[in-house]
C-alpha cells in the first residue's frame, strides 16, 4: 500500500517545500542543510541532484522529497546515515462519498496529464549509505479512510465524520445524471546502467506504487426530476450514464548495481478501482404519478493496470541477508445499473459493461 501523506495535527514533521524545480550543485549544497546537520531537499515540482555533484554528509541523513527526483550522472552521495527518496504525486479521493468531488478530481487529473511520480538514478551515479530507501507513489490518496482512522485514534474530532455523513446525503440528492471518472497514474523508478547503490549497515528498499480510484455515480436525482417536470409536467423520462476508466502503471527498472548489507526489497504495485453506479428513480411523489415513464441506466468500466519490475542482463541485486522482488496488480471492478418507477411506469432498461 502507498504511504499516507502526513497526518493532520500530529505525526511527522511537515517540511518547507519550494514551489519550483530545484537543481542542486556544489554551489548551493549548504543551503539545504538544516540545523541538525541533516540534508533536506524538498520541492512541489522536481529535484535534480546535478551531474558530477559530490556530497559527503558524514553521518547525516539525506532526504529528497518531490514528485520527481533525479540523481545525475556521476553524482556521488555518501553518508553512514540514511538516504531517503520520497516521490509522490496524488489527489485526495473521497471514494463514493461525493461524485461531484470525484468529477472535479478527474478534471484536475486530466489538466495535469495524470498523476506522475518518478525517481531516476542516472548512469555512473554512486550512493553509499547506512541504509537506502526509495518510496514512490502516484494517484489517489484515500482521504476518507485516513480521516476515519485518525478519528478512531483521537487525532481529529467526530464532527468531521458527521460532516462527511451529511455530504453523503447531499451527494445522493444533488447528483448528476452523467459521471465520467478517468484516472491514469504513473510511477517510475529507474536505476540506470553503471549506477551503484550500496548500504554499509542497513537495508535497501525500493517501493513503487500507483493507485487509480475511478469511483463515481450517475443519478437521475430528485433535483433532476424536479427541473425537468417543472418545465414539462407531463414528461416521463429519465436517464443516467456513468463510465469508469483506470490506467494505473507502476514500473521499476534495475540496469545498475544494488548491494545491501542487510535485506534488499524491490516492490511494484498497481491498484485499480473501477466502481460505477447508475440509477434512475421516477414517480417519487413530488408531482402527480406519471404512468408513461421511460427509464434507462448504463454503467461501464475499463481496467488497464500494469505493474512490472525489470532486472536487466548485467544488472546486479545482492544482499547480506535476503533479496525480495515482488510485483503485483490489485484490481477491483464493481458496476451497478438500476431503474425504478414507483406506483406506475412503462419501460425500464439497464446495461452494464466492464
Amino acid at each position: 500500500m502507498p504511504p499516507s501523506p502526513p497526518t493532520f495535527g500530529a505525526g511527522e514533521r511537515l517540511e518547507p517545500r519550494q514551489l519550483l524545480a530545484i537543481v542542486v550543485d556544489a554551489g548551493n549544497l549548504a543551503n539545504f542543510r538544516d540545523p541538525s546537520g541533516d540534508y533536506l531537499f524538498s520541492s512541489f515540482s522536481s529535484i535534480e541532484f546535478a551531474a558530477g555533484t559530490v556530497l559527503d554528509a558524514g553521518a547525516a541523513a539525506i532526504t529528497f522529497n518531490a514528485p520527481s527526483v533525479t540523481i545525475g550522472a556521476n553524482a556521488h552521495l555518501t553518508t553512514t546515515g540514511a538516504v531517503t527518496i520520497k516521490a509522490s504525486h496524488y489527489l485526495p479521493s473521497l471514494g463514493g462519498l461525493s461524485n461531484l468531488w470525484n468529477q472535479a478530481l478527474t478534471i484536475a487529473d486530466a489538466i495535469a496529464g495524470g498523476m506522475r511520480a518518478e525517481v531516476l538514478v542516472n548512469p555512473q551515479a554512486m550512493v553509499t549509505a547506512g541504509s537506502f530507501t526509495i518510496t514512490a507513489w502516484s494517484g489517489d490518496w484515500d482521504l476518507l479512510k485516513s480521516l476515519k482512522e485518525q478519528s478512531t485514534a483521537g487525532l481529529i474530532g467526530g464532527e468531521i465524520i458527521g460532516f462527511l455523513g451529511k455530504l453523503a446525503i447531499k451527494n445522493d440528492v444533488n447528483n448528476l445524471p452523467l459521471s465520467i471518472q478517468a484516472k491514469r497514474p504513473t510511477t517510475t523508478v529507474s536505476v540506470a546502467a553503471g549506477a551503484t547503490i550500496t548500504t554499509t549497515s542497513g537495508d535497501v528498499t525500493i517501493d513503487a506504487s500507483a493507485t487509480a480510484d475511478a469511483t463515481g455515480s450517475a443519478v437521475w436525482s430528485v433535483v433532476a426530476d424536479q427541473i425537468l417536470k417543472g418545465k414539462k409536467p407531463d414528461s416521463g423520462f429519465g436517464i443516467a450514464a456513468g463510465f469508469s476508466y483506470v490506467d494505473a502503471e507502476s514500473i521499476v527498472t534495475v540496469d545498475g548495481s544494488i548491494g545491501s548489507h542487510g535485506k534488499t526489497t524491490v516492490k511494484s504495485t498497481a491498484t485499480g478501482i473501477a466502481q460505477m453506479s447508475s440509477r434512475v428513480t421516477l414517480n417519487q411523489g413530488l408531482q402527480s404519478t406519471q404512468p408513461e415513464n421511460w427509464e434507462f441506466a448504463y454503467s461501464g468500466s475499463s481496467l488497464n493496470s500494469t505493474s512490472r519490475i525489470t532486472v536487466s542482463t548485467g544488472a546486479m541485486i545482492a544482499a547480506g541477508k535476503n533479496v525480495q522482488i515482488v510485483s503485483a496488480v490489485n484490481d477491483s471492478n464493481k458496476l451497478k445499473a438500476e431503474t425504478a418507477s414507483y406506483a406506475d411506469g412503462k419501460v425500464g432498461g439497464t446495461v452494464a459493461t466492464g
